[in-house]
């Protein structure tokens, strides 16, 4: 892992520089959508020659955790650059102050290891600390991060590709970089213009809003939703018999949670067949008919869709609805290796439930999930096997089948977002904070914080303040 130090305002009236870290070192969340951005700033800073990149956006849009995620690499640590510095401009006393310029100098001065109490004492200059910076900066192949700039400084200009001639340059920090050891330079903005007149016209990387289903995926993750997933996933079994009973107070929840699952290319390539069964919609569709109200024939309906999933049905001329289809699929299944999902179990005053559990061979290999509200009915259908209770809200699609066609998470929630990854972290935290989820939620639960931001108007951007303490910016 990158040791990155963020420092803090340089106290005047302390003989110490008084450092903070005011971020991890690490983004804090899973980071989707960028793969452009960052593939190209990998590209620029694993070129053998030194390289200014220029990162901007609007507040929230991830350009720190971007850097994080990029330096937290193991491609990146490959490549060994020392020293690593992180300095975040918008922590330093503004540029009215008349020190700003050399407490930027001794900033990273002292991360290299300088004695800085010592200089109360000997008060050198702005541009003997440059000179003394660059000599030690010299053939190093060095990183350095200048987070958070928000404004023009002719001190910290200039610090593209190639050096500008001294008739232009005077006791800048440019001076100070050397470009022949494969050094680099970060800098990150909320304004174009500034890092422009940093590190140039080339190497500007934008940070453009996520699409729609990116915030999905990361609102998501972060109020659990893969985590479970990801539990599901591992009570699979490709050897043996294995019946899953999924329960919680979402119906959407539960179905798309599923659906996740399934759409793993690992997943598909555990079973020779998945099959699933909208049991709701079978109700729906039949449950006023009266021939339906008889439990065989609800039970065959349901056999039928195993059947046309295993793809015999239409050859077995099975025309009798009284015929009882059960040992047909039992049959049908004891040589294959299936995932049979019945989906969104709804009727619990249907007493033929524990029926179904003798259509499957239970000396053969396959998988039966159900998925339900109610415990009981999970309990019943399962029986001894697995149960797994999601808690997780229900977030604007709730109805029958809705895994089928729409999302979990409803798209008016999302975009509130706006497209912006710290809108989506503070909208799952709010989730968290307002009572949606229980407290006894087994899985990771957000950091809680004081001020939550309000929701970000869809048509306003600038409403949503940024926080770098949240490790987005």
């Amino acid at each position: 892992m990158v040791s990155i130090i963020d420092f803090g305002k340089w106290q005047t009236d302390r003989t110490t520089l008084a450092m903070y870290t005011s971020f991890d070192s690490e983004p804090d969340f899973q980071l989707f959508g960028f793969d452009e951005q960052e593939n190209k700033i990998r590209d620029l800073i694993f070129e053998n020659s030194y390289k200014a990149i220029g990162v901007y956006g609007m507040a929230g849009s991830g350009k720190t955790s971007l850097i994080l995620k990029v330096l937290n690499s193991p491609t990146f640590q490959n490549h060994h650059f020392s020293p690593i510095i992180w300095l975040c401009l918008s922590d330093i006393n503004s540029k009215e102050d008349a020190e700003y310029e050399v407490n930027i100098v001794k900033f990273i001065l002292c991360e290299l290891g300088c004695d800085v109490d010592k200089w109360t004492v000997t008060n050198p200059t702005k541009a003997d600390l440059l000179k003394h910076l660059k000599k030690l900066l010299m053939s190093k192949k060095y990183l350095i991060v200048f987070d958070d700039a928000w404004e023009n400084n002719e001190f910290y200009s200039n610090l593209g590709d190639a050096l500008p001639g001294s008739d232009i340059v005077k006791n800048q920090l440019c001076e100070a970089l050397p470009r022949d050891g494969g050094g680099k330079i970060i800098i990150t903005s909320r304004q174009k213009e500034v890092v422009k007149n940093m590190v140039g016209e080339k190497n500007l990387i934008p940070m453009k809003p996520l699409s729609r289903e990116t915030c999905r995926m990361i609102l998501e993750d972060e109020i659990g939703f893969n985590e479970y997933a990801k539990e599901i996933e591992g009570l699979l079994s490709d050897s043996g018999f294995v019946s899953i009973g999924i329960y919680g107070p979402s119906s959407s929840a539960n179905t798309v949670l599923v659906r996740k699952v399934l759409s793993n290319p690992s997943v598909g390539e555990m079973f020779e067949h998945i099959i699933w069964v909208p049991v709701s919609l079978i109700f729906f569709n039949y449950g006023q008919i009266s021939e339906f109200q008889d439990s065989l024939n609800v039970l065959n309906e349901i056999m039928k869709h195993v059947l046309k999933g295993l793809g015999i049905y239409d050859n077995l001329g099975i025309y009798d609805r009284d015929f009882d289809l059960r040992q047909i699929v039992k049959e049908s299944l004891v040589s294959r290796k299936y995932l049979i999902v019945l989906a969104d179990v709804v009727q619990d005053n249907y007493n033929s439930w524990g029926l179904i559990s003798s259509a499957w061979p239970k000396d053969g290999v396959g998988t039966v999930i159900v998925t339900t509200k109610i415990r009981e009915l999970a309990e019943g259908m399962v029986g001894d096997q697995i149960l797994v209770h999601v808690r997780l809200p229900d977030l604007g699609n709730e109805g029958n089948e809705v895994g089928i066609d729409h999302h979990y998470i409803s798209d008016a929630i999302v975009d509130q977002c706006c497209g912006l990854p710290l809108a989506v972290k503070t909208l799952a935290k709010i989730i968290w904070q307002k009572g949606l989820l229980p407290d006894s939620y087994p899985l990771r639960h957000p950091n809680s914080y004081s001020h939550p931001y309000p929701l970000p108007n869809p048509h306003s951007y600038w409403y949503l303040n940024s926080d770098r303490r949240t490790g987005f910016g």
